[in-house]
């Protein structure tokens, strides 16, 4: 059952009239086009998982929960989607990159192509995945509240026709 829909963050909305109002010359038109770019990215990716995930119809009670904050001793930490079933809360992390990524380990490292050959490197999905649940299971025991705590990195695949 969904309990909690995922909404479009007000920053893109934000981002889209600012990209309107500045010039094709400002300085920070490219951060501004980045940024826009990835959090569209993203919302597409996420909204994309939210289809699939919509498809689970177990025999048994669960909540499905997308684009949820908490705070834990003053460190706040967003989760992209929540299943919580009677034995067990998964944590879904989407990430949606449309370029090439490359992920090399020893450290473990993700690193974005594009395609005129810049690299960025990017955060450790994986990484910010145990943050979430080592917050999560902190969260739920000052509430008494002791559950198995799962994460996935989920890449969603957008089909373009």
């Amino acid at each position: 059952m969904l309990i909690k829909k995922r909404e479009k963050n007000i920053e893109i909305d934000g981002l889209i009239a600012l990209e309107k109002r500045i010039g094709k010359g400002d300085v920070n038109r490219q951060r501004i086009e980045e940024r826009l770019y990835n959090l569209q990215a993203g919302f597409s990716g996420e909204t994309q998982y939210d289809k699939y995930l919509a498809e689970f119809k177990p025999p048994y009670p669960h909540a499905i929960l997308h684009d949820v904050t908490l705070c834990d001793d003053d460190v706040f930490f967003q989760m992209d989607s929540i299943l919580i079933t009677p034995a067990f809360i998964l944590i879904s992390e989407v990430k949606n990159i449309a370029e090439k990524i490359n992920v090399k380990s020893n450290p473990l490292q993700f690193i974005k192509e594009y395609s005129n050959g810049r690299r960025l490197p990017l955060k450790n999905p994986i990484v910010e995945l145990d943050r979430k649940i080592f917050h999560l299971e902190s969260w739920l025991k000052k509430r008494n509240i002791d559950i198995p705590i799962k994460g996935i990195v989920a890449l969603p695949i957008i089909m373009n026709y």
